[in-house]
Formats: structure tokens, sequence, C-alpha cells
């Protein structure tokens, strides 16, 4: 309640989440509905030079996990993304990223669901369905908050 704006609100979010979990990264992956993109405004993750790589990417919004947990309103777990058939390796190879595991959450609105968020390589204590419960809460949190603004 104390930060004023929403980028200020996402940012501390996505950091805190990156840190309760112990995870490489956490981000914040929005939907451009017109040119059916998912894009990374604010991303937080362990190496620096990561985030502005992310910062710049856009990839189409019917790939990877974040795209199918946009399209089925559902948050996923996901132990190994080289066995997930989900998984879009091409975010790792232009970051050189090394993603093994993740959780993702929708951002859910009254008028649809607007983006998700993400987190890259959780502590493996890190990954059950309580803790994808606790990321599925903070985004519906984060969702209300963009929707508002």
């Amino acid at each position: 309640t104390s930060l004023a704006d929403l980028s200020g609100l996402v940012r501390f979010s996505t950091q805190r989440l990156r840190e309760l979990f112990e995870a490489d990264g956490s981000a914040l992956i929005m939907f451009d509905r017109e040119r059916n993109e998912l894009y990374f405004p604010v991303v937080s993750d362990a190496d620096p030079s990561t985030e502005v790589k992310l910062g710049h990417l856009r990839f189409p919004a019917d790939q990877g996990i974040a795209g199918w947990v946009l399209r089925n309103d559902v948050g996923a777990i996901v132990h190994d993304t080289k066995s997930d058939p989900r998984f879009f390796s091409g975010i790792d190879k232009k970051t050189e990223m090394k993603t093994q595991a993740l959780l993702c959450a929708p951002l859910r609105t009254a008028s649809g669901n607007i983006g998700v968020i993400e987190l890259v390589n959780p502590e493996p204590e890190a990954m059950s369905e309580a803790d994808l419960e606790f990321l599925e809460t903070i985004a519906g949190d984060l969702a209300i908050a963009c929707e508002r603004t």
C-alpha cells in the first residue's frame, strides 16, 4: 500500500517474488492483443544483463508455457522444461538463459487475461500446488492494479 505508482508496485513485486521463491528470475509478461504477442515490461533477474535482453523481446502469444497459461487461464508448474512440449526455447537462445523449471500464473481481469507472471528456476521446494496458488493470488492483485491504471 505504500507504493503509489504501478511501475514501482510491479517492480517491487517481481523482485520480492524472485527472492521469496529463490528463483533465478521473475517476470511480468504482458499480452499485446493488437499484435498477438507477449512481451516483458518488467523483469527481475539475478543477472542484470538478462533484464535488458528480455526487455527488448517479443514472441507470439500462442508459444511457450506463458502462451499456454494465457490461453488456458490456468497456472502451470513445470519441473523440467526440456521434457515439456509447451516450452519455447527461443527466449533462452536469445538471452543465453538456461530455463530448467517454471511457475507461471495468469493475470486475470474482468475483460480477460492481460498477461502472466512467471518465475524461472525457483527452488525445487517452492514448486508445489500451494506455491502456485500463492503465485496466482499475487497475480490476481497485480492484474487488478494493471487494469485500474
